[in-house]
């Protein structure tokens, strides 16, 4: 509709959202660090070395996007600036987005709730603070409203259409793939042969000294 070739199109959206990640990883070693003009940004760089991130950041599909997506609502929530109402709400609006561009991130969007409860819980049960945003006057409550608030409006009307116009919520990937049978097994099997690839390549061999002589 805009007239950009499509293939062409994806490839560098993707090149782009892939150096949005690596942006947004470089400002996180960055907060994280005890001085910001210091920090070195090791985590980046690995992300920018490593093979698979690369292939994907170019292949066309929504990986990258959605990477990076993730790594935007990690960003948002544990290192952004902002008040807590807004980093709830934003945080919950980059995991509804990865959500629209992956129905897995729905699992982050889970998470992310399970973590919000048991924080309120916790600091409940060690300090007697009522949760995540006490200096602040919120309640438990507002938080996770204010954390869902976009998810549910971008997220209900979306699943309503998919349910409509598709009949389903699962894309045509997963039945082509698993034949509309969950076998988790294989999701292990692809743990298996990423981490053997970088197990026995001599960038890893070589890494991880360095890394801990580093570290250390």
């Amino acid at each position: 509709g805009l007239g950009a070739n499509p293939v062409g199109a994806s490839i560098w959206l993707g090149i782009a959202a892939f150096l949005g990640m690596l942006v947004l990883v470089i400002r996180i070693t960055q907060r994280s660090a005890v001085s910001e003009t210091l920090a070195i940004p090791y985590a980046a760089l690995a992300l920018a070395l490593n093979h698979d991130v690369n292939v994907w950041a170019s292949g066309g599909l929504e990986t990258s996007l959605f990477t990076m997506l993730l790594v935007a609502a990690y960003f948002i929530f544990f290192f952004s600036k902002w008040p807590a109402k807004q980093r709830l709400l934003f945080s919950g609006a980059a995991l509804a987005l990865a959500t629209l561009t992956r129905p897995d991130g729905a699992l982050f969007i889970v998470l992310a709730n399970v973590l919000l409860i048991a924080d309120f819980f916790v600091r409940r049960t060690s300090s007697g603070e009522p949760g995540f945003s006490a200096s602040n006057g919120r309640t438990p409550l507002r938080d996770l409203a204010s954390f869902n608030a976009i998810v549910i409006i971008l997220g209900v009307p979306y699943l309503a259409w998919k349910i409509s116009y598709y009949g389903d919520i699962f894309p045509a990937t997963y039945y082509a793939k698993s034949g509309g049978v969950s076998y988790f097994e294989q999701g292990f099997f692809y743990i298996w042969l990423y981490a053997k690839a970088y197990l026995t390549s001599w960038l890893f061999v070589i890494a991880v000294p360095i890394l801990c002589v580093v570290g250390w």
